[in-house]
């Protein structure tokens, strides 16, 4: 059977004599293989490369083990109900679970302790309690609805819905209020945003208006500012163009599969995308050249080439790991991961290795470097990084303590140790303290003895600051939430804002004694991204950006010898905590918010040096970080990366560099980075020493730092606060999507995934301080960041968004969200995950976001929506259940549809993939599963047909036999169980709706089957029940004495059913037979 689509290519499925999938052949050829055993049942999948995935089944069809392709294997056990018991991984790691009498889980227990679930009597999640004793709870309506959520600190946020359960209001924990309007298509058409600054007596509200057409598309967005959006769309409900605040009009056209062919912005820069036959981008031309792409078989990147010829090569093991990467310069790196794919070295092209150890939550427990130093990590029951030890080989190899946090109930960062590192560093401790919203309020210093003081509006924008004993910063905005003016010290200096009608912020003017300077001036493009930005000194720094986004050069014109740049860099150093003036400028660094002192121009101020970075870029990396960089004419620089940025390689420094030369010009630095990602500083392997370090306070603003000197050169490779490197001329950070002004506290520009076209803004409903464009983190930099500057990374949400227990370590926050979809599925007793491939899921995502022009399609669906599912798994007892879920995500309207081979094809935002291959666009992640069905049905139709079941007058159910089986020790309820009877042999057996690998919903799973014997699915129940009261044994099913055949005379006609009785009596499955 083979299938074309609309651009030419070709697909095809075999099958074999029972209509199973026992080939697949995608449209590049790619083939993958499937052998199933004498039940039916997949037992091997080999990839198009050759790898297999290898199940084992218990007699009743439920899963035993996983074998991947590397040979690690994961195994199962089940309740005698059918849900899943434990879970051992291929590091030999156990996760147990416990369920109520309705298959609800009740515990779950790691090596981390024991989180326990309480359900009410309709089954709804209604308190959560993790190992550390902390609770947080739910309460619904009448119709299931979340109307409140209150997290471990008791701080509670409250819901208020319409009759179609829509959120018209939200109440955060400390009362501020947001609401919503919706048209008769359930549409968003208002948000009010109330604003109230008891700072400057401001109480109004933020008014936006959206428009919809008659498919549920966003035609047309108004500000608070009264600034209109418009999109158009085509008959395949693609947007077509964007006509933006500004009156800039972007046009994007697209193939026959609905992929991206080309975007012209405002009739200037223009990108064309070109794909292979499955639609994996192959070829990018912009207006900075042709960028190409190589995948293999399994959608994998293995080679790309920039527009400067720079080639870079990937190889990946059996399993999707990323093994090694080849850099322009021929030097590579190797990385081996364990059997759960956790990375446990990296060897550098000269042998050099690091390697990496995990406990049994997947999370970093030892990291030893190359050169001796080694760093033990240590967590607390709920997974937040307590201390971090470290061994200094420069220091008799003596175990030290470098950081130690506490936190409150809520997870939030209460105190910080933070040890000094060589050259001056000083030993630091802080304390914060949060408000009911996670809002820093406070921060207290105790080197210097400084306290920094916080007061916000009711929608988080900051306000008001004070550092105790020495200044005071008084903020304004509009009703966009732009900053208008700061003053600081009572207005003796105000700084003044200026916005395009887009957003961004074009303008910094400082005034003082009426005389005004302009301090900062920024230039955005027709994708709306900052191209130039020039500071206070007349010096810029120019970003030169491809088609996806990504930054690929940035050119400095600065001022001569400026920022250690001798030649072609910076005077301005920071000793001590002080700022030093500029020699040269005679002005001191914008940082220290006080007035500049000017001195009198001499000749050498207006000369300048030009310095040109232009970067290759790592498209297998989420945020497409830099693996060389290249100072024309100057220095090169090689990084290399581990769990986070490991090291860099500098080659061209001159030799009186002295002790840390190797190689002739080279030097050699290792990054060592604190949780949130940021560089705490560098130690060389020639000294074993700290060589540069950088001191940040809590919104990344640099306070300390110490560069490392070259000869002529002072190399500022430190600064990267959270993930994000530093600009120094512009004093900002590169956030990817936008830029982040520390000085500040926000971002400079909107938030991207705020375009209607693109991302639901309902889901915004549920936390509405998200639709605030400009904040960082949510005012909580302590323990949150935004790696690509489109939203902040919050772990462990509840269902509606409030914060929970976690705090964040970036080195691992994927793996835990890929380990809670994974819990989500195996959780609901589901057939655990046939085929699941995260490598392949990464580089689908990776697909996505170069074929949408980083409009990324994984952002579409708000992380509230994940953590909803999060919850209501729990109340799913299949796939099917769980699929439902997500159906019920307004953005996607997922359904399945099957073939005669049994298999679903799941329709959506990712097109159609079969159910094996099957691609979950807003988790990001592959489902991969042999999606059990009944009957065609939608999956919104199994529950229904399950309640019709339940609902038919049932002669099945005496209540002797019920009070009888309770008496054996089965714990039920009586709405669950369906069925109960004796054998012709006395035994007692029960039938209840169950789940996909037993009971009443396994049995449906061959519904058709039994169609086709003429017995219809009403009928199905009264058929296994009569024939095991009534029927004898005529043969068995399968190998050996495999399922008992039982022939009963049932409406006049002779039938056989193979039945699968385990030994508690509960009815696990049956199907229609011949014998012999």
């Amino acid at each position: 059977m083979s299938k074309t689509d609309a651009e030419g290519g070709v697909s095809s499925k075999t099958y074999d004599a029972d209509g199973r999938l026992i080939k697949f052949v995608n449209e590049e050829g790619a083939q993958t293989h499937y052998i199933y055993d004498d039940c039916g049942r997949i037992v091997k999948m080999t990839d198009a490369l050759g790898n297999a995935t290898l199940y084992t089944y218990d007699e009743m069809d439920r899963v035993l083990t996983v074998t991947d392709a590397r040979g690690g294997v994961t195994s199962y056990t089940y309740t005698d109900r059918g849900n899943v018991a434990t879970e051992t991984n291929a590091e030999g790691y156990t996760v147990s679970y416990e369920y109520d009498g309705r298959h609800n889980m009740v515990k779950k227990t790691t090596v981390d302790g024991s989180t326990t679930y309480i359900y009410d009597a309709l089954d709804r999640l209604v308190s959560i309690t993790t190992p550390d004793g902390k609770t947080e709870t739910f309460e619904y309506n009448g119709e299931g609805k979340i109307i409140s959520s209150t997290d471990k600190g008791g701080h509670k946020t409250r819901y208020k819905l319409d009759a179609n359960g829509n959120i018209v209001e939200t109440i955060d924990a400390m009362g501020n209020s947001a609401l919503f309007e919706y048209d008769s298509m359930n549409n968003l058409i208002k948000t009010s945003m109330h604003r109230i600054d008891t700072q400057d007596n401001v109480d109004e509200w933020e008014i936006t208006l959206y428009e919809f057409d008659g498919r549920g598309l966003v035609t047309k967005e108004v500000n608070a500012l009264g600034s209109v959006t418009t999109y158009v769309y085509d008959g395949n409900g693609n947007l077509k163009t964007k006509t933006d605040a500004d009156g800039k009009v972007t046009v994007y056209a697209y193939n026959g599969l609905d992929m991206i062919t080309s975007i012209n912005y405002n009739g200037g820069k223009e990108v064309s995308y070109r794909y292979n036959k499955v639609g994996d981008l192959v070829e990018m031309n912009d207006w900075t050249g042709k960028t190409s792409f190589e995948v293999d078989l399994l959608n994998r990147i293995t080679r790309t080439t920039d527009t400067k010829g720079k080639v870079v090569e990937y190889n990946y093991d059996e399993t999707g790991n990323q093994t090694s990467v080849k850099y322009p310069d021929n030097t590579t790196a190797a990385k081996t991961y364990d059997l759960l794919g956790n990375l446990k070295s990296v060897t550098e092209t000269d042998g050099r290795t690091t390697r990496y150890t995990y406990d049994g939550m997947n999370r970093i427990s030892k990291m030893e470097y190359p050169h001796g130093w080694v760093e033990d990590y240590q967590y607390d029951s709920v997974g937040q990084l307590l201390n971090v030890t470290d061994t200094d080989p420069s220091n008799n190899d003596m175990k030290q303590q470098k950081h130690a946090y506490t936190y409150d109930d809520c997870g939030n960062m209460t105190y910080e140790y933070m040890r000094g590192n060589g050259i001056g560093e000083a030993t630091v401790e802080n304390t914060y303290t949060y408000d009911a919203l996670h809002r820093v309020t406070s921060a207290h210093e105790n080197y210097g003895n400084k306290t920094r003081t916080y007061q916000y509006d009711s929608l988080g924008n900051l306000t008001y600051e004070t550092e105790l004993g020495n200044k005071s910063i008084d903020y304004k905005f509009n009703n966009l939430n732009q900053i208008t003016k700061k003053s600081e010290d009572s207005w003796n200096t105000q700084s003044d804002f200026t916005y395009d009608r887009r957003g961004n912020l074009i303008q910094e003017t400082y005034t003082k004694n009426s005389k005004i300077s302009v301090t900062g001036e920024y230039t955005y493009d027709e994708t709306n991204k900052m191209v130039l930005g020039v500071n206070e000194l007349g010096e810029s720094s120019a970003y030169l950006y491809n088609s996806l986004g990504a930054l690929v050069e940035n050119t400095w014109v600065i001022k001569k010898n400026a920022y250690g740049y001798h030649d072609v860099s910076a005077l301005t150093n920071m000793v001590a905590g002080e700022v030093v003036v500029d020699p040269q400028t005679g002005k001191k660094d914008k940082k220290d918010k006080l007035a500049p002192e000017v001195v009198a121009a001499s000749p050498e101020l207006n000369k300048t040096s030009t310095v040109v970075k232009q970067f290759v870029l790592d498209y297998t990396s989420d945020t497409f970080e830099p693996l060389m960089e290249y100072e024309v004419n100057s220095l090169e620089y090689r990084y290399v990366y581990g769990n986070d940025r490991l090291s860099v390689n500098i080659t061209g420094v001159d030799t009186s560099a002295g002790n840390l030369i190797e190689n002739v010009n080279q030097i050699r630095l290792y990054y060592h980075m604190d949780y949130l990602g940021t560089a705490d500083y560098l130690t060389s392997p020639m000294t074993g020493k700290v060589e540069s370090w950088t001191h940040y306070n809590e919104w990344g603003e640099i306070t300390h730092n110490a560069v490392l000197k070259c000869g002529q050169r002072e190399l500022d490779m430190v600064k990267r606060y959270a993930t994000h490197d530093y600009d120094s001329v512009l004093s900002m950070y590169y956030a990817k999507a936008r830029f982040y002004d520390a000085q500040n506290r926000r971002f400079a520009s909107i938030d991207p995934i705020l375009d209607g076209s693109v991302y639901d803004i309902t889901d915004y409903a549920k936390d509405p301080v998200q639709l605030v464009q400009y904040l960082y983190v949510k005012n909580n930099p302590v323990i949150y960041i935004d790696p690509d500057g489109l939203r902040p990374v919050i772990d462990d949400l509840d269902p509606y968004g409030a914060y929970s227990e976690k705090s964040f370590d970036y080195r691992y926050y994927r793996q835990e969200h890929k380990d809670m979809f994974i819990e989500g599925i195996v959780s609901s007793a589901t057939a655990p995950v046939h085929g699941f491939d995260l490598s392949q899921a990464r580089d689908y995502q990776k697909k996505i976001k170069k074929c949408d022009n980083n409009l990324i399609s994984d952002e579409k669906t708000n992380k509230d929506k994940i953590f909803e599912l999060q919850t209501r798994y729990r109340n799913a007892n299949t796939l099917l259940e769980t699929a439902a879920v997500i159906a019920d995500m307004t953005k996607y309207t997922w359904s399945l549809r099957y073939n005669n081979a049994r298999n679903y094809y799941i329709i959506g935002a990712g097109g159609n993939q079969s159910a094996g291959e099957a691609f979950d666009v807003s988790m990001g992640y592959l489902i991969g599963s042999q999606v059990s069905y009944v009957a065609g049905q939608s999956i919104k139709g199994v529950s229904s047909q399950l309640n019709k079941i339940k609902g038919t007058v049932n002669s099945w159910k005496n209540a002797g036999l019920l009070d009888e089986l309770a008496s054996n020790g089965v714990k039920y309820t009586a709405d669950d169980v369906l069925a109960v009877t004796k054998t012709a042999d006395g035994k007692l057996v029960w039938l209840e709706s169950g789940n996909s690998k037993a009971g009443m919903q396994h049995i449906l799973e061959h519904a058709d089957d039994f169609a086709q014997k003429g017995i219809q699915q009403s009928q199905i129940k009264d058929l296994v029940m009569e024939s095991l009261t009534n029927g004898k044994i005529v043969g068995y099913q399968g190998r050996g004495t495999g399922r008992p055949i039982y022939e009963v005379t049932f409406g006049g006609k002779t039938y056989q059913t193979a039945i699968t009785v385990g030994d508690n009596g509960f009815i696990v499955g049956a199907n229609p037979t011949t014998w012999p």
